[in-house]
This record gives C-alpha cells, sequence and structure tokens, in this order.
C-alpha cells in the first residue's frame, strides 16, 4: 500500500520500501527477522558519540537456514540526530521556550525546570541549528534506526523486491533534498 509499505522520495528512480512493506514481505515469504549487533559498533558516553552497526539475517521458518542477510548502521554524526532546531530562551528564566501543541503560543515547560510562562507564537523565532547539546537520550532511536536499515536490506536481498523497490531512504533527508545540516551546511 502506497504511503504505508512504500512511498515515492522525489528525487529518487524507484519508490523506496518502508519498514512496514518489509515486515510485511517477510511475513509473505515465512520468514523471521534476527539481529546482530557487530564489532564496528561505539559507545563513546565521554564523547556523547554513538554508531550502530547491524546484521539483520532472516531465518526461514520452515527449515531454520538463514535466507538472507542484510548490514545496516546509524550514529550520532548523523544530520538529523546530530542537530537541533534552536529555541528561544525565556526572557523570564532563561529556560527554552516550546512550541504549544494546543494553543498558537510558546510555553517555558514549568515541569522541566522552566518558570511557565507563556508567549504568542508571533513573539518569538525559531533561531536555526545547534548542536545536540544530549545525544544520550538518542542511543536507542539510533540503534532501532539501524536495525530497520539493516531489516530492510535483508528483505530487499530475501525476496528479490530491489526490482521493484529501493532501500529505504526516507530515512536519509539530506540525501534527497530536506537538509538538517547544521549552521555551516556543508555537504557530505
Amino acid at each position: 500500500q502506497s504511503g504505508t509499505d512504500y512511498d515515492t522520495i522525489p528525487g529518487t528512480p524507484k519508490p523506496s520500501l518502508l519498514q512496514p512493506g518489509a515486515q510485511l514481505l517477510y511475513a509473505i515469504f515465512g520468514l523471521v527477522p534476527k539481529f546482530e549487533e557487530l564489532e564496528g559498533t561505539i559507545r563513546d558516553y565521554d564523547k556523547g558519540f554513538f554508531a550502530y552497526e547491524i546484521r539483520c539475517s532472516l531465518i526461514q521458518k520452515q527449515t531454520g537456514e538463514v535466507a538472507a542477510e542484510g548490514i545496516g548502521s546509524c550514529n550520532s554524526m548523523e544530520g538529523r540526530y546530530r542537530w537541533r532546531d534552536a529555541k528561544p530562551a525565556c526572557p523570564q528564566c532563561g529556560f527554552d521556550l516550546r512550541i504549544s501543541q494546543r494553543d498558537p503560543e510558546w510555553y517555558c515547560w514549568k515541569s522541566k525546570g522552566g518558570c511557565g510562562a507563556t508567549y504568542p507564537l508571533s513573539q518569538y523565532k525559531a533561531t536555526g541549528k545547534v548542536e545536540n547539546d544530549d545525544p544520550y537520550t538518542l542511543a536507542n532511536t539510533i540503534l532501532k534506526m539501524a536495525q530497520k536499515r539493516a531489516h530492510v536490506a535483508a528483505t530487499l536481498n530475501a525476496t528479490g523486491a530491489s526490482r521493484i523497490f529501493t532501500q529505504d531512504v526516507e530515512d536519509m533527508g539530506d540525501l534527497v533534498g530536506a537538509s538538517r545540516e547544521g549552521p555551516a551546511r556543508r555537504q557530505e
């Protein structure tokens, strides 16, 4: 199903297989995924750098044999994890303001250490990108993205669907024009 199992990313030659589509395909083919963390994985809590390399093996349910494998990686220096949107500071306490989901306003999140003040949305603008000052909270997200990339690659290998689909690129915004680079806007 378009938009759920696969999607067409502007600038790519074929539709991209998404994770739900990969799960559907491996179920149809009678496969079960098994994930393994590879030696290239790095967890550097001192520097806040996380890099996961994952192998996904798709196992035949009936025979227990490996039908195909795929490798996926993800790290905290990728644009979407390295940078975050800068938020204006609360003039009363200096805490980062957040945009309300319910009202057209900025708020200073009291339960997270702010003062609870609110300001009209038109009073402040986000100020660009800054380096993420808390990469530690992303370690699990980065691991899951590496698993997802390995999973999709293994599914394409096992099912021969690479004739129809390309690797899941919706998570690689920098490659398709949705740059998430920091202030220098460098090309990779």
